[in-house]
């Protein structure tokens, strides 16, 4: 899947979702593109993400929401007593800097794949989005 073009892991999500409508169907992978798909096509599905935590515990929790889940992971680095502070200064910003731009970017994917736009193009409008902050992040993404 990671040679896989978005169009095409969009088929991908498709394909299971039909599958899924009679069967059960597990997939396990590292890749986000495919429970992203899952998520902009409005396709039905339950998305766990299993993480390992000291001493090999496992947490199975839902990974269907990256607002959510960024700030839960800041929010745990945040609390852990024994981090260097050097290390919580250099990631902590970049989980709240993803959980900001998932807010942001992830309902503009959807309403842009909703319209029919090729991945490229709007992978494009939202390069140039954060560079777009002098008129308003919004104006790029809804094509003005």
């Amino acid at each position: 899947m990671q040679t896989m073009e978005p169009a095409k892991v969009d088929g991908l999500a498709r394909v299971l979702a039909l599958l899924a409508e009679h069967r059960q169907v597990v997939v396990c992978t590292h890749d986000t593109r495919l429970p992203q798909a899952l998520k902009y096509l409005r396709l039905p599905a339950t998305i766990l993400t299993v993480d390992r935590r000291e001493r090999s515990a496992v947490r199975v929790r839902s990974g269907d929401h990256p607002v959510k889940q960024a700030l839960y992971d800041a929010k745990a680095l945040a609390r852990t007593r024994d981090l260097p502070g050097d290390v919580v200064a250099r990631v902590l910003p970049g989980l709240c800097r993803t959980a900001l731009e998932a807010a942001l970017l992830e309902p503009a994917r959807r309403r842009l794949l909703g319209t029919g736009l090729p991945h490229a193009e709007i992978e494009q409008r939202l390069a140039k989005a954060p560079q777009a902050h002098r008129t308003g992040l919004s104006r790029p993404l809804r094509g003005d």
